[in-house]
């Protein structure tokens, strides 16, 4: 989105709500705040509104990690030694645990 729906040009800008900073684009003829749903997303995890299982992905050594809950580890009976499949599909992965 380029314009807004007044015709007035966006220009980037940060809004914060709740105290948590967010990315966003900012009407100069009409003032109005559009946040992108992915800023929409961070905002409902940071603030615990987000209801699915949501983890920060982490460092170690010169690798990216995600951790899998233990909730979950234990609802699909994941064992260290079992694989972890990374499916894409269009936007999002699917995971998917194959059993050794």
């Amino acid at each position: 989105m380029k314009e807004c729906v007044c015709g007035g040009e966006l220009t980037k800008t940060f809004e914060k709500r709740e105290g948590i900073k967010l990315k966003g684009m900012r009407c100069i003829k009409c003032n109005e705040v559009y946040i992108s749903g992915d800023e929409l997303l961070k905002f409902e995890i940071l603030t615990g509104r987000r209801k699915s299982l949501a983890r920060k992905i982490s460092k170690v050594g010169s690798s990216k990690v995600v951790r899998i809950p233990s909730k979950i580890l234990e609802q699909f009976d994941i064992k260290l030694g079992d694989y972890v499949l990374f499916e894409p599909t269009g936007e999002e992965i699917r995971l998917k645990v194959v059993k050794t």
